[in-house]
């Protein structure tokens, strides 16, 4: 039996596979906004927001060398390096950077980072 409609498609999946149907559809949901048809920054806060943002416009500028904490920590206006270490660690986790471990300015965007 051939799907013939994006919805007979999706009901296959459904039926397939729920828990996977439900991850799409949170993935889908979360990160698409509507109402002007750009990538939503849904799920972070305003803080890992300003912070993602620096980081790209760094790597960018700075052919790809990540900025220090002492740089993120100077541009949020913390005073430790902690508050940042919270942050980053946060972003890694919901999947917007990556980091290698044990290595000094090594974080990358991952392509879900980049997007949003």
């Amino acid at each position: 039996m051939r799907a013939r409609t994006i919805q007979d498609r999706a009901q296959r999946v459904i039926d397939a596979d729920p828990a996977l149907a439900f991850v799409i559809y949170q993935k889908v949901s979360a990160r698409k906004d509507l109402a002007n048809g750009t990538l939503a920054k849904i799920g972070l806060t305003p803080q890992q927001r300003k912070l993602l943002g620096f980081i790209k416009g760094y790597l960018i500028t700075n052919y790809g060398t990540s900025p220090s904490y002492d740089q993120m920590r100077a541009y949020l206006g913390l005073k430790s390096k902690s508050g940042i270490h919270r942050l980053v660690v946060s972003l890694e986790e919901r999947g917007h950077i990556f980091r290698s471990a044990n290595r000094a300015r090594s974080i990358q965007l991952t392509p879900y980072g980049v997007l949003s």
